[in-house]
């Protein structure tokens, strides 16, 4: 009776606990201010249409500002998707590539390779990982962030509101269905070229585990028979040129052709006076430019539409920045 009375009181102090940790997932989930804009939106991307996404874009705010899903559509017909966040360092990426094979099985994934020069821990690992779905992938993002954020990652309801952002200008639900992960930058500022220290000569640690993350991404792509096309994207902060050899030396003995596009924004059609909001990010006139190169290139290379998208909607999503009467007009 007493051995009976003691499984009795493990059992029950066991429920308790997952009754704790489940209300703990669910009050600090309900609790998170909405993620609508920069980076990290899986609620919308898990509203897409399973298998219905042929190209996914992953990487940084270089990813999710540059890249306009609706216009590579309208270009090539390829309906693609911009899972990335702020100032994401590439073991997270691997986390949300992860997560995003869950539910889609693109032709294409396009990773933008600015992350192979982060620090460990960059200043947004919590909102990076603290939005994906709770999964496998999500316990194994929360151990990519920094130690005293771990838990919050896990049990939500612990998290502090200065660890996160809210979208600024948020769009509404049907403007972010447009969307597609891309996040739209209004002004201009005129840019001129500027060099960067070298990163790899400060960091040669942290630039030696990047790549093995890079070789992570690169086997699930292979487990999967999906092409890695891996971009350096424009920008007015010129990687410094030891750095480059290093990248360009790194990916070949890798098998990997990076293009590296970092001073080819004339070659776009990208016009320095307009069409950059700052010094790495470009506006919808120039994202709009890139994201058809971006196209072009996928084209080019072989890649093709798989026809398991919803049309109409696609057809909606590459006119939308194109239409003045909507929020994302361009004019």
């Amino acid at each position: 009776m007493k051995k009976k009375t003691l499984w009795i009181e493990i059992c029950a102090a066991a429920l308790a606990f997952v009754l704790f940790v489940v209300i703990c997932y669910a009050g600090g989930t309900a609790l998170l201010p909405e993620r609508a804009t920069y980076g990290a939106g899986w609620k919308d991307f898990r509203d897409e249409q399973k298998d219905s996404v042929d190209v996914l874009i992953l990487g940084s705010s270089r990813a999710y500002c540059n890249f306009i899903p609706g216009e590579i559509y309208r270009q090539s017909g390829l309906s693609a998707y911009v899972v990335a966040g702020p100032s994401q360092t590439l073991s997270l990426t691997r986390c949300y590539l992860q997560e995003a094979l869950a539910t889609q099985s693109p032709a294409c994934v396009v990773l933008e390779l600015s992350g192979l020069f982060y620090r460990r821990y960059e200043d947004f690992s919590l909102a990076n990982a603290i939005y994906m779905p709770f999964s496998p992938n999500r316990v194994d993002a929360a151990f990519q962030c920094e130690p005293e954020l771990r838990s919050s990652v896990l049990f939500p309801l612990e998290y502090t509101h200065h660890y996160l952002y809210e979208g600024r200008d948020a769009p509404t639900d049907e403007d972010r269905r447009m969307l597609c992960g891309y996040t739209p930058l209004r002004s201009a500022e005129a840019q001129t070229q500027t060099e960067i220290p070298s990163y790899r000569a400060a960091r040669p640690d942290e630039t030696a585990q990047n790549l093995e993350e890079l070789d992570r991404i690169a086997a699930l792509c292979r487990a999967r028979d999906v092409r890695l096309v891996c971009v350096l994207a424009p920008s007015n902060w010129v990687y410094a040129a030891e750095d480059l050899d290093w990248l360009s030396s790194a990916l070949s003995l890798r098998g990997i052709d990076p293009l590296l596009w970092q001073d080819r924004a004339e070659a776009f059609g990208i016009d320095a006076a307009q069409d950059w909001y700052d010094a790495i990010h470009l506006n919808v006139s120039g994202a709009l430019k890139l994201s058809a190169g971006l196209a072009a290139y996928l084209a080019e290379q072989g890649v093709v539409p798989s026809g398991r998208c919803d049309t109409q909607l696609w057809e909606q999503r590459g006119l939308y920045f194109l239409d003045p009467s909507q929020p994302g007009g361009t004019s």
